[in-house]
């Protein structure tokens, strides 16, 4: 019996620096096997202080989102939101985690 390993997702190594109250993309992230069904990527925010997400650029962001991905393909896009800076706000690195079932996060 031959077990192979799960493919993974491929996503952005970074998304650069984003602003308080601004927001940056559409970045995408690809699932490295197109499957027979459909797909539901989640991604998340280590920070949602700092870091929300959405799946376009009109949907306010959120700590974390769930994209499916239709059959057959293989791509997910997404956008980057800087929350609202306040005097108590400090710079910092936030991480975007991305995780489907049947799938390896890179």
């Amino acid at each position: 019996m031959t077990v192979n390993q799960a493919p993974s997702i491929n996503a952005p190594a970074s998304v650069g620096t984003v602003g308080g109250g601004l927001q940056i993309g559409a970045f995408t992230a690809t699932l490295r096997a197109a499957q027979f069904s459909v797909v539901t990527v989640r991604l998340t925010s280590s920070d949602a202080t700092r870091v929300l997400l959405s799946p376009n650029a009109t949907t306010p962001g959120a700590a974390a989102i769930d994209i499916d991905v239709p059959q057959g393909q293989t791509a997910v896009s997404f956008h980057v939101q800087g929350a609202d800076w306040v005097p108590s706000s400090a710079a910092g690195n936030v991480t975007i985690t991305f995780s489907a079932l049947g799938f390896n996060g890179d």
